[in-house]
């Protein structure tokens, strides 16, 4: 046995398990029951208040307005490409909400260039086929969906830091006499982006013909956090029944930033479990690394000989398991 082949052997391994640890936490941030109840509810809401407006209308549907995407380097070939897409509107609204500009024919170019990067350096040093092309795929769909995650998780988390702030504008705004669109208007000119792009998106879709409602629902695409569509089902309802906005505003940013203080002690309190979860998740890892360094022939049998390969692929399923499972206790609903 050469340690020319067996090193790209253990690169390739570890590739495909950290894409598998990747979609095990993907898959354990997904909402619970109460989630789902609250989308759905939040859809009832939103599908009363179309329906109102299409009675309001004259039986037509209201006049919705579609983001122009942008423009692909690609010319006349990302027609080509898109053929190949299925359901392109998904990634598209999933880029959207991470706040990358790119057209979709782009990404997906990048996406393809970096796996064959990773291809081409995996046959470089040795790789059979066999190995270099499922690790190349992985490469190509787990890093670009982890960077579109991050983008968003933190897109979401500085959004809804800043939101608070924007909504205490708005109840001065509506205080001293001014209309609500005059206040979205304001937000977008005096609050930092990612807050000051979305509502500045608004007042434009205002400006242009729409509604506060639809301009408020089409925004909700692009920001997809339970506290914006909150304050879009705040002005909905009160559009419909009437009352003091600006106090039910007040309310609302008291109970955002109740419930971020409340997400901050759940992190603290929890923080123990993950830090146990990332050490343990690490350790094996690590060990075989050194033990590698130590004696290359002693751990290459486990990444040469099939006993050895179908003994690792349980082991990084049963880590994987291990994980989400640890990832889904320690996460909770506010």
């Amino acid at each position: 046995m050469t340690a020319l082949v067996s090193p790209p052997v253990l690169v390739g391994l570890l590739v495909l398990s950290a894409t598998l640890l990747l979609f095990a936490f993907a898959s354990a941030g997904g909402g619970g029951s109460g989630g789902r109840r609250l989308r759905r509810r939040i859809e009832a809401v939103r599908e009363r208040s179309t329906a109102s407006q299409v009675q309001a209308n004259g039986g037509s549907a209201p006049s919705g307005l579609r983001r122009r995407d942008q423009v692909s380097r690609l010319g006349t070939l990302s027609g080509q490409v898109m053929r190949f897409v299925p359901r392109p509107e998904i990634l598209r609204r999933e880029l959207g909400k991470a706040g990358i500009r790119l057209a979709l024919p782009d990404f997906l170019l990048l996406c393809t260039a970096f796996g064959a990067v990773v291809l081409v350096l995996l046959l470089l040093f040795g790789s059979p086929l066999a190995v270099a092309v499922p690790s190349a795929l992985a490469a190509a769909t787990g890093g670009p969906y982890l960077l579109v995650r991050l983008r968003r998780q933190q897109r979401a988390a500085k959004f809804l830091a800043l939101m608070p702030e924007a909504i205490d504008l708005i109840v001065r705004a509506l205080k001293s006499g001014l209309p609500i669109s005059e206040a979205i208007s304001i937000i977008g000119s005096e609050v930092r982006d990612p807050v000051g792009e979305v509502f500045r998106e608004i007042a434009d879709n205002v400006r242009i013909g729409m509604t506060i409602e639809e301009a408020l629902w089409a925004a909700t695409a692009r920001i997809d956090i339970p506290e914006f569509r909150f304050f879009v089902v705040t002005i909905a309802i009160q559009q419909e029944t009437g009352g003091n906005l600006g106090a039910i505003l007040q309310n609302l940013s008291t109970m955002i930033r109740r419930r971020q203080q409340m997400k901050l002690k759940i992190k603290a309190m929890s923080s123990e479990a993950r830090a146990s979860a990332m050490i343990i998740g690490s350790l094996p890892f690590i060990m075989a690394f050194v033990i590698y360094l130590m004696n290359p022939d002693y751990m290459l049998v486990l990444a040469v000989d099939p006993r050895g390969q179908m003994l690792a692929g349980l082991g990084l399923a049963s880590m994987a398991l291990g994980v989400a499972v640890i990832a889904k206790m320690v996460r909770f609903e506010v």
